[in-house]
C-alpha cells in the first residue's frame, strides 16, 4: 500500500498560517542569532565562488530562463515589488548617500578642464578624469 501524501496545497496553506504570525520569531532570530552573521558569511566565501563556478559550468542560470520564470518575476514584481519599493529606497537612502558621497566629492576635487571640439581628446581626458576619480573613491568605501 503506498504512503499518503498530503498536497502541496495542504503544505502551502500550513506554511501560510504558520508564518503569517511569525514575524516576532523573525525578529528574535535576527537578534539572536546562532552563529553571527558576518563570521558565517566570510567563511562560506569559498563555497560561495565555488558554487557560482559549477553552476556557470552545467548552465543552471540558462536553464532557469524561461516563460514561467518570467511571469513569476513580473507577478512578484506587481504583487510585491510595488508595495515594498517605497519603503525600501527610504530604508536604503542614508547607506547610498554614505557610500555615494565620497566619489561625489573626488569628483568635484577634479580641476574644471574647458570642453573641446566635439570627440577630441580634450573632451575625452575630461570624461577620463571625472572616471578615473570616481573609481578611486569607490574603491576605498
Amino acid at each position: 500500500m503506498p504512503i499518503r501524501i498530503k498536497p502541496a496545497s495542504t503544505s502551502m496553506q500550513k506554511y501560510i498560517n504558520n508564518t503569517s504570525t511569525a514575524g516576532q520569531s523573525y525578529q528574535d532570530g535576527i537578534n539572536n542569532p546562532r552563529r553571527d552573521w558576518m563570521t558565517a558569511t566570510e567563511n562560506a566565501a569559498s563555497n560561495w565562488a565555488t558554487s557560482v563556478q559549477l553552476a556557470a559550468t552545467n548552465g543552471k542560470f540558462q536553464r532557469s530562463i524561461t516563460q514561467d520564470a518570467a511571469a513569476k518575476q513580473k507577478a512578484n514584481a506587481i504583487a510585491l515589488g510595488v508595495q515594498r519599493y517605497p519603503a525600501g529606497t527610504k530604508n536604503a537612502a542614508p547607506n547610498w548617500a554614505k557610500f555615494t558621497q565620497p566619489v561625489l566629492d573626488a569628483m568635484a576635487s577634479v580641476p574644471d578642464m574647458p570642453r573641446g571640439p566635439k570627440m577630441s581628446q580634450q573632451n575625452f581626458d575630461k570624461a577620463h578624469a571625472y572616471a578615473a576619480a570616481a573609481a578611486s573613491a569607490a574603491k576605498t568605501k
